[in-house]
Order: C-alpha cells, then structure tokens, then sequence
C-alpha cells in the first residue's frame, strides 16, 4: 500500500474516531496474534466507556485474485516471515464508480478499491475470561453483489456489549465475482469467496479465543441471499452452526439466474465491449479477460441481472446445485438455527429523491416474471396498491410505490424462505425492525428504511455516526437490538432484555407465523409479540401473481395440445382428401 495512501487514511481515520467521545484509541496499546500464515499486530480501542476491543483489520483470507487468478476460485494466501500490521481498513473489492454512493452511506469519504481486496477484519472484546471460547459473528455486506465492503461497518462495539468476536470480509463484486458463462467460465467467484472466508475463520479463529464450533453466519439484502445458498451449499456445509437472513432471500426473484443461455448471451456481449471477440468459446473470452485492466472491466456494464436488482449467482452444479426451491425442500441444510428478519418500510430507501414519480406501470421499477403476463400483473399490482380513497394524493402514490419495491423485493421473499424453512425446523425465528428515531431528519414518509436497521445492531447510537444524530432512546433500542443478536449468535435461540424483563423470542411456524417487532416506546427499547408480517401483501406477490403464471402456462399449454390435434386432425383429412382425389382420377383415365 503506497505511503501517501497509509498516512491520508490514517489521519482520516484518527480525525473520525477524535470525534467520538465514546470510542478511543488506546495509546500504543497493540496485540499480536498467530494465524495459520503468520503473526499479525492488532491495535486496542477502548468503546462503550472502560471495554476494550482488539481490532485485527486487513487479514489476507485468500490469495489475491489477480493475474490468472481472476475468475477463479479463491486460493490460500501465502504465508509470511515475521509480524505483520493489521491496523488499517483494506481496500474494498473494485466496483463501479457510479455506486461509490452506497459505501459513503456507511462509511463517508472512502473511496479506495484495488482487486486485491480479499481481506477480513477482525474484532476481539476483552473480556477478562481466562479459558472461555467466544462465539462468532461472521458478516456479510450487502449491496446487490455490485458495492460495499466489510468495513462499512466496525464491529467493535458490537463484540463489545455482547462478548462475541466479530468478523466482517471484502468479497468479489460484479462481474469479477459474478461474471458466468457455463461449465468453462462457471461464475459464482464473490460466493467461493465467502466460503474461503468462512473456512479461514474456521481454522484460525481459536488464535482469537473463538470457538470454532459457535459460528453464526449473518448476511444483509444481497448478503441475506447469499447466507441463503450458504444454508444450502454442500460446499458450506461445517463452516458455521447459526445463520441470519436480514432483509434478503434465496427465494427473490433477483437472487438466482438459472438460464445458462441468457448468461453465456451476457457475457459474451460483455467480452465484445473490451475487445475479446471469441463467438462462443467461453474459455478464451475468461484467458482473455484475464488480460484486460481491471478498471476498464469495472467501465463496463454486465448487462443481465434478474430482478434489477442484483448482480446474481447462478446455478453452476457446485456451490449452487439446483434452483432455490429444490433446494430448499429437498437439500441437506447447513446449520441448527436460523433467523429471518426485515425493516418495517423496506422501499422507501429506493424512493428517496424521487418523490414525484407518478404511479403507473413503466415507473415501478421491478420485475414481475412472465413478460406473457406483463401488462394483466403490473395492472394488478398498481390496483392493488393504489390509495384510492386519495389517488391524487401524490404522496400516498410514492409511498405505494415503496410499498410495491419493498414487498416484492424483500418483505414477502423473507416471508417465503422462512415459510419453506419453517416446514424442516422448528428453530426458525423472525423480527421486524420497526423504530423509527426522534433525531431522524428525513422525511417521515420514508419512516425504517431498508439497512436502518444496521446502523442500530453495530452500535452506532453509542459510537456516533457523521451522518446521524442519536437520542438516549435510540441507545436504549440499539441495547436491545445488539443482546437479541448476540444471544443468537450464543445460543441459537434470539432473546433480549427489556428492562428488568428477559424477552424470548417464539419460533416462526408457516400458520401463525410468529414473530417479534422491535421498537421503542417512552425512552425505552421494546419487544413485542405480533402475527403474519404484512400478510395481505404477502399473499398478493407470494400466491395470487404465481398463480395467475400457473395458470397461463396451464391454459397455454391445453391451448398448445388443442392445437396440435387440430393440426394433426387437419393434415389427416387433407391426405384422406389427396388420396380420394389420386384415387378418382386413375378410376377416371381407366
């Protein structure tokens, strides 16, 4: 890493954290640990108040994917001789400069990418315990396998107020993780990637204090639906004990491309654009995008994704064997434990500055299946969703707009993997995220947010936040937030203290379908028992839009047999009709 970058980012990084009352650095207070590869150094912090944590940032998990590593699957790392420093934030995996917008959500400012990013940050709470295995919590971001990075988030305040250590890792994005073009050019790089992290942490996490045998795999949007295929990968299986899906799904319609025909089209189109014209060999087009820049490769727009939404995998017959549905009935499930989660206005992330867009079929921004059907469905969901008691109301039609993004996208997918999931555990677990802060300055339309929810579980109302302002209420729903995950992360079962209440969370059944809203209430953080997340809208785009598919395809297909025999029964009758012809006119010249 060039000098000048080493000094800019850590200035930078010492300027946010000399900002924050409730998080220091402790004067030239450094750890060392072993790995598998090597010694490294870690600085401590101290956070909420007296807690320290130690911070390992920039553990190499694989071997840069560089070179005729790219599109390939992940290698080990090298080792090395001596210690090496983990002090500073790795760079994030490379990534469209158009959507640099989503990492400065998180984290303002940060702009360094380089495609050798497979780096992991670890964070270790000293907890004063002399023999105790820590449990694990293993983070995977969000943002559409297309942007973000681990350290948008630090996770030291989280280790700290739930004793757990903490991981969060930079995996391939876009095309150089998602790029697929059948067996020669199979794809699924950025999910290999997840798995080398995983088993890294496997095998080195007992350095740390870490119990191997109590890993907890959480994911968020894209990520959810990453831990999703992790729950159903045979090459996941062992890597993690609990997994968390929070506001994402395998079972979305932009979680999965199955049609080989459309990614080899794809990528094939992609190559074109950088010069690689190699018609349908797919092996030359991945030699010769070996050899293109990765910033020329990162210029161009991989051009298919299903849903709109998400750079997906695909199913290459190894880490993704069959379609998620298959898979989720019929597969060996990874894990003893699961949680499912979302916010309670997930689409209104997707509306912010777009608050005059009509609603009408062209602007709801979604994809809705059969194109057979595109008109009859996107009439159905705006009648659906219309507020006809106001329909001029312009905005009651952007807030439907939301509703439309977020239930199709996140909400009734959530709803759908934990039903499936439901009918093989009774160790499934549900929570929607429903509090929306008194310091909050956005509009109240947009009320929680998709990724709100974030801001509260890695503890951002204790640490500060350049973006946000929080109350003593917020704190207080962040306490409780933090317990109820890291008692997960423990036990396999969510529970949280309210007071001088424990509240255990009930499992989530496909009937009732159980679950816990967190809120707060006077000051206070809150936990209360509800039934059936949006179940009206759940049922429209997870039942009533799939039937009105089956049935066209049903009717279609009757329509086809009827045709056929028509035609069938014509070409009969016109050979009968030939042959009584040929027959009368021989009779005729005899």
């Amino acid at each position: 890493m060039p000098r000048l970058w080493t000094g800019v980012l850590m200035g930078a990084y010492l300027a946010i954290l000399c900002k924050n009352e409730d998080v220091n650095i402790v004067d030239e207070e450094f750890f060392f640990r072993d790995t598998q590869y090597g010694q490294i150094r870690g600085a401590v912090k101290s956070v909420l108040g007296s807690k320290k944590v130690e911070r390992y940032l920039s553990i190499p998990y694989a071997a840069p994917p560089v070179g005729e590593l790219r599109f390939e699957k992940p290698e080990a790392p090298a080792k090395w001789e001596g210690t090496r420093d983990a002090l500073l934030t790795p760079p994030s995996c490379p990534q469209s400069s158009n959507y640099w917008f989503y990492v400065h959500l998180h984290t303002p400012y940060f702009t360094h990418s380089d495609e050798d990013c497979l780096y992991m940050n670890v964070y270790v709470p000293q907890t004063g315990a002399a023999d105790g295995k820590m449990a694990v919590l293993v983070h995977i971001h969000g943002g559409s396998n297309e942007y973000g990075m681990g350290a948008m988030f630090d996770g030291d305040v989280l280790a700290a107020q739930g004793e757990i250590i903490v991981v969060n890792f930079n995996y391939r994005l876009a095309s150089l993780g998602f790029l697929s073009a059948g067996p020669e050019f199979p794809g699924n790089y950025g999910l290999m990637d997840q798995a080398a992290a995983l088993k890294w942490v496997s095998r080195n996490i007992h350095f740390f204090g870490g119990d191997p045998t109590k890993v907890a795999i959480e994911g968020h949007s894209a990520g959810a639906g990453d831990v999703g295929f992790h729950i159903l990968s045979p090459l996941s299986k062992g890597f993690f004990r609990y997994a968390i899906m929070q506001s994402g799904s395998p079972t979305a319609d932009w979680a999965l491309l199955q049609d080989t025909n459309t990614a080899i089209s794809s990528a094939t189109e992609f190559g074109e654009k950088l010069g690689c014209y190699t018609s349908k060999d797919m092996y030359k087009l991945k030699q010769c995008l070996k050899t293109k820049p990765w910033q020329s490769i990162m210029r161009i727009r991989y051009a298919y994704a299903p849903g709109k939404f998400c750079m997906s995998p695909v199913v290459d017959g190894l880490f993704i064997q069959n379609n998620t549905t298959k898979l989720l009935k019929e597969a060996e499930l990874n894990g003893e434990a699961f949680m499912a989660g979302i916010t309670n206005n997930e689409g209104t992330m997707w509306m912010q500055g777009r608050e005059n867009v009509e609603l009408t079929p062209r602007n709801l921004g979604i994809s809705i299946g059969d194109t057979n059907n595109q008109v009859v469905k996107s009439n159905l969901v705006i009648h659906e969703y219309r507020p006809w008691d106001d329909r001029d109301n312009n905005a009651a039609n952007v807030t439907a707009i939301a509703n439309i993004l977020g239930d199709s996208i996140i909400v009734a997918p959530v709803v759908d993997v934990a039903k499936r999931l439901s009918y093989r555990t009774d160790r499934l677990y549900f929570y929607s995220f429903d509090y929306h802060s008194p310091a909050s300055t956005a509009p109240k339309w947009m009320g929680v947010p998709h990724g709100r929810d974030l801001f509260y579980l890695f503890g951002c109302p204790f640490s500060g936040h350049p973006l946000y302002n929080y109350t003593e209420e917020d704190r207080q729903v962040s306490k409780v937030f933090m317990n109820m995950w890291t008692n997960f992360v423990k036990t396999g079962k969510p529970s949280s203290t309210v007071g001088a209440d424990q509240i255990f969370f009930e499992h989530f059944e496909s009937q009732n379908q159980t679950y816990m809203k967190i809120n707060g209430v006077d000051g206070n953080g809150t936990i209360t028992v509800a039934y059936k997340p949006r179940p009206r809208q759940v049922e429209f785009w997870n039942s009533i839009l799939p039937q009105l598919d089956y049935q066209t395809q049903k009717i279609s297909a009757e329509y086809g047999t009827l045709t056929w025999g028509l035609v069938a029964l014509s070409v009969t009758l016109f050979v009968c009709m030939a042959a009584i012809v040929i027959f009368l006119i021989c009779r005729r010249r005899h």
